[in-house]
């Protein structure tokens, strides 16, 4: 029985016999031999389209230049194949795609801790300034006597002074390496 059917092209077919043939380093002679042919005549009438193969012809072509049987007579590569290369791709995007959604949920855990601990800083930060406007404002202002602010200034505990100096100092430095690592490079 001959394949016979109009998605068949007996010429296109045999250009893909003879697209094969070469790129297995057979001549015409080997592949009759193989197939059983008493003459390469008939593997060259093949690969002219002027004749048609045998479903016989047709699996032993298969076997012996290890290809795809869809493809020999259609061209196209299989379906089935094409699922057994796309489906393993599609699960290795889909893994990837689930370590960056994990990855950017951590990231956002992250941003948001930075975020409440620069608010928190920014929350000292105005506190402290508060609190040493007020010393620095509302209590010496209320003395009268320059003589008196300056030698209360003086009597002043300066450990305290160096504390709150240094606190805002490295709330400073926080504040700065936290905007540094929420700002994009």
């Amino acid at each position: 029985m001959s394949v016979n059917n109009k998605l068949f092209s007996a010429v296109e077919f045999g250009d893909r016999i003879r697209q094969l043939r070469i790129s297995r380093g057979l001549q015409q002679k080997d592949l009759a031999d193989k197939l059983g042919y008493k003459s390469q005549t008939s593997v060259s009438k093949l690969e002219a389209g002027e004749i048609s193969p045998t479903a016989d012809v047709l699996m032993k072509l298969t076997e012996i230049l290890n290809a795809d049987l869809h493809w020999l007579i259609t061209g196209k590569q299989n379906p089935d194949k094409i699922s057994g290369i796309i489906d393993p791709i599609n699960r290795t995007i889909k893994g990837f795609e689930d370590v960056l959604q994990t990855e950017e949920i951590r990231l956002q855990g992250n941003l948001s801790d930075a975020n409440h601990k620069l608010d928190a800083i920014k929350s000292e930060f105005q506190a402290i300034q508060s609190g040493l406007y007020r010393l620095d404002s509302n209590f010496l202002n209320t003395l009268t006597d320059s003589r008196l602010r300056t030698t209360i200034l003086i009597e002043m505990d300066t450990a305290d002074l160096k504390k709150i100096h240094a606190k805002k100092e490295a709330l400073e430095q926080d504040k700065s390496l936290i905007l540094n690592a929420l700002t994009p490079t």
